[in-house]
């Protein structure tokens, strides 16, 4: 605390020069304003690459979605080829049966 007294006497001193005179300030926030000044940087520079990290993240997830949805539209886009003379006509006369067997719920009226 001594220190920090003698120095700011210094500063207000009028005898000493401004090049002293900043010195002394340099002086009066020593080894505290370093270690603040590297302990800011390192956040910084985490801060930056946490930021870069979700970047890539986020392009690589998006990358995946764009990827998948062109799989699916291009499975939605082949046609139905049935193959050993079997026709279309036929198997959507075995689907409408399978559908017919499968109960459904039914709803006839609402209350509440």
């Amino acid at each position: 605390m001594r220190i920090y007294r003698r120095i700011a006497e210094y500063l207000n001193d009028g005898e000493s020069n401004i090049n002293e005179r900043m010195f002394a300030l340099l002086a009066g926030i020593g080894l505290g304003g370093i270690i603040l000044a590297v302990i800011s940087g390192i956040l910084i520079k985490t801060a930056r690459n946490d930021a870069r990290k979700k970047a890539e993240e986020k392009r690589l997830i998006e990358d995946m979605i764009a990827e998948i949805e062109a799989e699916e539209e291009q499975r939605r886009n082949t046609p139905c080829l049935f193959v050993d003379g079997f026709l279309s006509s036929e198997f959507e006369q075995m689907v409408r049966k399978a559908g017919k067997s499968i109960d459904r719920l039914s709803i006839n009226s609402v209350e509440g």
